[in-house]
């Protein structure tokens, strides 16, 4: 299951943006954030995938929320929304690692394209991690099945025990 932040001060922008996304993708849990504070404690208590962010709000900014979460959540894909076409937001913004910059108003399409772009994305790394785990779990079982069968004096094959006699 994905899970989708979106954190702007404006109300109308939040709710517009989840009916949108919960329309499009009605199996993807949406939380809502009206502050970057609020958004901070929502991170603290799930995983989130993609997180949409206003950049100008009251307190901290949605750079900051970058900065503050992104050691914490290093998964998440940002998306940056504003009403400012500031180059300069958009340059720290990408800076940071946002995937991309949204200007108000934001058109469903491309919204609901970026979303799928990016739940692909993380559907495909999901897939890469799960594979590398397999990989590391089937490795170790080689090397002890190796070191067991070395231990008892059978033949290894050609099997070159160099790294492993230098690991053990």
């Amino acid at each position: 299951m994905m899970h989708i932040l979106i954190t702007d001060d404006e109300n109308f922008i939040r709710e517009g943006i989840k009916r949108t996304v919960e329309n499009a993708f009605p199996d993807f849990n949406v939380h809502l954030a009206a502050s970057a504070e609020e958004a901070v404690e929502l991170m603290s208590r799930h995983r989130m995938d993609i997180v949409l962010t206003d950049i100008l709000m009251p307190g901290i900014n949605g750079l900051e929320l970058m900065k503050i979460s992104r050691r914490k959540q290093p998964q998440a894909k940002w998306v940056v929304i504003s009403a400012h076409s500031e180059f300069s937001y958009a340059q720290q913004a990408v800076h940071l690692g946002a995937r991309d910059y949204l200007l108000k108003p934001i058109g469903k399409p491309k919204l609901v394209e970026l979303i799928e772009t990016l739940s692909d994305e993380i559907r495909q790394e999901r897939a890469h991690v799960q594979e590398e785990e397999t990989l590391r779990e089937g490795l170790q079982y080689l090397r002890s099945a190796a070191f067991q069968r070395l231990a008892a004096g059978l033949s290894v094959g050609k099997l070159s025990l160099e790294p492993l006699l230098e690991q053990y």
